[in-house]
């Protein structure tokens, strides 16, 4: 319940059932604190989105929705999409490492 009410909120971006799987799928093979600390640091780089690239994320992942009807919903064509999630995924990469190496961690 509490992932749906999030989902709701269009400031916080729920994840799918799947990757919270993962997710707890690599903190059962001893890993948690690991993971704890990148989730948190994805949480920030999350929050340094812009309004246009967490409206993309929260229609393709936290509402689960297929690619070509975010493409739909956004007016936009599916390979101007593509290289837009591709362009956000990359972000989002280089600022968890970032944030890596500047914990030294």
């Amino acid at each position: 319940r509490y992932r749906d009410r999030q989902a709701r909120d269009s400031r916080v971006l729920c994840l799918d059932e799947e990757t919270l799987q993962s997710l707890e799928t690599m903190e059962e093979d001893g890993h948690p604190d690991l993971i704890d600390f990148r989730k948190s640091l994805l949480g920030e780089c999350l929050d340094r989105l812009g309004g246009g690239a967490r409206r993309l994320l929260q229609l393709r992942y936290g509402d689960g929705l297929p690619f070509e009807e975010v493409a739909r919903i956004m007016s936009k064509s599916s390979g101007a999409l593509r290289i837009q999630f591709s362009r956000i995924r990359r972000a989002l990469q280089e600022c968890v490492r970032q944030q890596v190496q500047e914990t030294g961690t």
